[in-house]
């Protein structure tokens, strides 16, 4: 026991001299939550520095920089003894006013930036309103060509100018040894990230593309039409008519989507948003790969598009006044056509709620003024530009079918009726058919054998599977107008649910085709409706996808009662509507049973 004692001293002592070592080379981090600012912070003659609770990123205050004409800030790290080199920079501002102009920001030592001789340096855009984020790999990213020197030492300054007059918030600002790989380009920082594409998917590049070619002459009273019975259809879809809850399927998904309700209400109450004058505030957002907590699809997925239902389904105007003011501070907190949140990177998986709520909020957006900046905030996220590429390889990813492929649609449905709207849609339908073509090589989504492909292989489970069920659902929305999706392509989508069927132990897939899930077995039954979807896509009806339909159709089932009836959420999408069950499934149903 002696013995066994000495060695857990020295197992503390050990811990001890690591902390203090750590303690040396831990990356600096400045939320500036400290009751006076830190000496560390410098301003030339026109500048003034002070500690703000206006407005925040982290804890409850930010630094507020008020500058008149030409002026700057410089940090000096008061760490000198680091012996890490830190190389990524990461930082939040928070602007109450655009400016046509930039903040040009540089780094080196003191002695450097005195000398007009920085190793790295770049400009970041300042016509904005609320926070935006900026993460830099300065070796990569900010590399100053022109620099003198033999670059050794640590980089242990940095200074901002800003030019003209102005106003900022700074908050968060961090060196860190290693920044995320898939930093975000976006308005504010258009260069990061240039060897990528400006990150994993090109959110910046797509959003500079505009819609090229002339446009028809008139908008057709049949696209008028077409445009309009979409919209009727996509509305059943979601709400339904006629409830009744007598029948299991309809009552079991009408008791889930009561909870889901309740469950945003108390979901709200942990974002602690307030309204102060023209904006809400509330806890501080952050991108889905950042350190810091929560992100901005917890917001989505958590409240949001529950807190929309609520009004939408069950008229409660407390939730409209909520749903707007939830809308307002995800833009003050950086969710915002061309901002970047410092990475994008697998945002736009959790993006549903958003986009859902948008669309089923479209008149109460523009009857308050706030439609426009959610529309343009919408193509960012679903990074509509790549519509309006000249070409696309055979394909697409199948994240992006079952993902974006819905966003862009309701995107182009809240256009006013114009031959712009036209020509839009008949990029869609061009990019909708070219995703249903048959891929080559190593690409998703749907292969010569219409087998499911993700990852460079085979998904019998996931990822391609969900594709397959958003595609069917398009084509449904879409068939018998003039942007019906093409047979051809129908047909492509048909073999492969089929081709997901025959794989199939009814509703379980083999853990041998199932990626780096094999655990995660159970599919058909959560796509299920897809088959009743695509059947009705045809004219007349397909009787072999309505018919594998019917055959799957065993709502006594556990697999349907616990794995379909009872879905409700939007998370990477949205498809398990209270209209599904009450108005799309049920009469399908009676139609096939006296078939």
């Amino acid at each position: 026991m002696r013995s066994f004692g000495w060695m857990v001293v020295i197992f503390v002592v050990i811990l001890g001299l690591v902390d203090m070592v750590m303690a040396q080379d831990v990356p600096w981090r400045y939320d500036f939550e400290e009751t006076s600012l830190s000496s560390a912070w410098q301003v030339e003659s026109g500048s003034e520095l002070s500690l703000s609770t206006k407005h925040y990123k982290s804890g409850r205050q930010s630094l507020k920089w008020t500058w008149q004409g030409s002026s700057g800030l410089v940090f000096e790290d008061p760490a000198q003894s680091r012996t890490k080199t830190l190389t990524g920079f990461r930082a939040w501002v928070y602007n109450e006013q655009a400016l046509d102009t930039a903040l040009i920001f540089r780094f080196g030592t003191i002695s450097e930036l005195a000398a007009n001789n920085p190793r790295y340096q770049f400009q970041f855009g300042l016509n904005f309103t609320g926070w935006r984020a900026m993460w830099i790999d300065l070796p990569r990213d900010a590399e100053n060509s022109s620099y003198r020197g033999s670059g050794s030492g640590q980089v242990n300054a940095f200074e901002i100018d800003g030019p003209n007059n102005g106003v900022v918030f700074l908050d968060l600002m961090e060196f860190v040894e290693k920044i995320h790989w898939a930093r975000s380009a976006d308005s504010q920082v258009p260069f990061v990230n240039e060897e990528r594409d400006g990150g994993r998917d090109p959110y910046y590049r797509w959003s500079q593309n505009i819609l090229l070619g002339s446009l028809p002459g008139v908008i057709t009273d049949a696209e008028k039409q077409a445009f309009q019975a979409i919209t009727d259809r996509y509305e059943t879809w979601v709400f339904g008519q006629d409830i009744d809850p007598t029948k299991e399927p309809v009552g079991i998904r009408l008791n889930a989507l009561a909870s889901y309700i309740d469950g945003g209400y108390r979901n709200l109450a942990n974002f602690e948003l307030r309204r102060e004058g023209n904006r809400v505030v509330g806890k501080p957002l952050f991108a889905s790969r950042s350190p810091y907590k929560p992100f901005f699809q917890d917001v989505f997925q958590d409240v949001l598009m529950r807190l929309v239902l609520d009004y939408r389904i069950n008229g409660k105007t407390e939730a409209r006044d909520q749903v707007l003011d939830i809308f307002d501070y995800l833009h003050d907190q950086g969710w915002a056509a061309n901002s970047g949140i410092g990475t994008l990177d697998h945002a736009f998986l959790r993006v549903a709620g958003y986009a859902h709520a948008v669309y089923l909020m479209r008149d109460d957006l523009r009857a308050t003024g706030r439609l426009e900046r959610e529309l343009a905030t919408l193509e960012w996220h679903s990074m509509f530009g790549e519509l309006y590429e000249p070409s696309w390889e055979p394909g697409t990813n199948a994240d992006f079918m079952r993902t974006v492929s819905m966003f862009r649609l309701l995107r182009i449905l809240m256009m006013a009726d114009t031959p712009e709207k036209v020509a839009t849609m008949q990029r869609y339908i061009a990019w909708l058919n070219n995703a249903l073509d048959i891929a080559p090589g190593w690409r998703d989504t749907i292969k010569p054998d219409f087998l499911g492909f993700h990852h460079q292989g085979v998904y019998a489970n996931a990822y391609a599977p969900n594709g397959f069920h958003v595609a069917s659902l398009l084509a449904y929305f879409l068939r018998e107008t003039p942007f019906a999706v093409a047979e051809d392509r129908r047909t492509n989508l048909k073999n492969a649910l089929l081709t997901a069927r025959l794989m199939a132990n009814t509703y379980d897939i083999s853990t041998a085709v199932n990626g780096r899930f094999p655990l995660q077995t159970e599919v058909i039954n959560e796509i299920l409706p897809a088959y009743m979807y695509l059947a009705q896509a045809f004219e007349p009806l397909d009787t072999e996808l309505s018919g594998a339909f019917m055959r799957l159709w065993k709502p006594e089932s556990s697999f349907l009662k616990d794995g379909l009836f009872p879905q409700v959420s939007a998370r990477i999408m949205y498809l398990d509507t209270p209209g599904l069950c009450l108005m799309v499934l049920w009469p399908f149903i009676g139609v096939m049973s006296g078939w």
